[in-house]
């Protein structure tokens, strides 16, 4: 059984753990994805290990855009194919705290036959926590009704996890289902990542929320960098919104097999992803990572290393899986200090993200 304890909130940031049968996970935390080890295994050119990767969460991804959702329910070859798959990357996850997020279209109507479908997926693939689905044009008392159809297909020890869609346009709608959530006793809530401008209504409700419960807001589908300027580490700013976990899109360093020129590298001193031009303009040649890419390694000897286009891409993407979640335990120890405002005054790509977004001056902590 999960539970979740927050353990401060400062500046709409939550600092908490999860517990599950005797182990905590601290709060907030970078998510690994399968997509991540397969960079790994690219670089250590074979299986990767708990020291390659040190994240006690993992979330595994499936696309259902199209008709593929219908397809799964109705064609036996499509379902063994996707149940197949499932398992496989389960399996993958080792001892981690396994999660399932599908990726399915924003205007596609899951019914119950489909969400009970795909609950049936995970009872299969043996994940620990189990998704129950939402859509933008279920009511409350529609959702609320599926919750309780839902737990009854959960036994313990596995835990029922509500995902909610952020994209609704009412605000108001966002919070009915909330309060669904929270009348049926549910700790996990997994929200999809959309646009902090066009849906700031909903971060403010889930933030609130957050902050006001205990219970584990984990966010799939982020980019890597906000779109406003393509640089700023946009989980980085979204956890200010109560938000406890973050897996990224899987498609964000693709399709394809290269890194777009000029390659951007992560750098937690500042939050952004920057060129090596500017990450030598900023620090020189010290990269101040550690992770198994990056180890005894200068920004010049890291660029010599990885100099083919496919490898140059997993480096990066490996480094800011490791180099991301070291730094959220960093920002942790700044929440429990109360001075999440002080630590994202220190970070250069916050400060023009929360103007932009949130309205605020991080000089002067007042409205714009």
């Amino acid at each position: 059984m999960f539970t979740f304890k927050q353990e401060n909130n400062d500046f709409s940031a939550v600092a908490g753990k999860i517990s599950e049968w005797g182990r905590w996970v601290p709060t907030p935390t970078r998510v690994l994805t399968p997509k991540e080890i397969e960079h790994g295994e690219k670089i250590v050119n074979g299986p990767t290990s708990l020291k390659h990767f040190p994240h006690p969460i993992y979330e595994i991804t499936q696309d259902f855009y199209g008709i593929t959702l219908q397809a799964f329910i109705k064609n036996p070859d499509v379902s063994f194919k996707i149940q197949s798959r499932v398992e496989s990357l389960s399996d993958k996850g080792g001892p981690r705290i396994t999660l399932f997020h599908p990726m399915i279209d924003a205007g596609t109507h899951v019914t119950d036959l489909m969400n009970e479908s795909l609950i049936d997926l995970q009872l299969q693939a043996n994940t620990d926590l189990v998704s129950i689905f939402d859509t933008r044009k279920i009511s409350s008392s529609e959702l609320a009704a599926r919750i309780s159809k839902s737990l009854k297909m959960i036994d313990e020890p596995l835990e029922p996890m509500i995902c909610l869609r952020m994209d609704v346009e009412r605000n108001a709608h966002f919070y009915q289902k909330l309060q669904v959530v929270k009348d049926a006793g549910l700790k996990v809530i997994n929200v999809n990542c959309v646009s902090p401008i066009k849906y700031y209504d909903n971060y403010l409700t889930i933030g609130k929320f957050a902050q006001e419960n205990d219970v584990w807001v984990h966010m799939s589908e982020v980019d890597r960098t906000w779109r406003g300027n393509y640089q700023t580490s946009l989980m980085h700013f979204l956890a200010y919104f109560g938000v406890s976990s973050f897996a990224v899109k899987q498609s964000r360093f693709g399709p394809g097999k290269y890194v777009k020129k000029p390659a951007k590298r992560f750098d937690a001193r500042c939050l952004g992803h920057i060129t090596s031009e500017e990450h030598g303009k900023k620090y020189g040649e010290k990269l101040a990572c550690d992770c198994f890419v990056d180890s005894g390694k200068s920004r010049s000897d890291f660029y010599t290393s990885y100099s083919g286009a496919q490898i140059l891409r997993s480096a990066l993407a490996v480094h800011e899986t490791n180099c991301s979640w070291k730094e959220f335990k960093i920002f942790r120890k700044e929440i429990l200090g109360s001075n999440g405002k002080g630590y994202a005054k220190r970070k250069d790509y916050l400060s023009p993200t929360f103007i932009k977004v949130k309205g605020i001056d991080l000089k002067t902590t007042s409205l714009v």
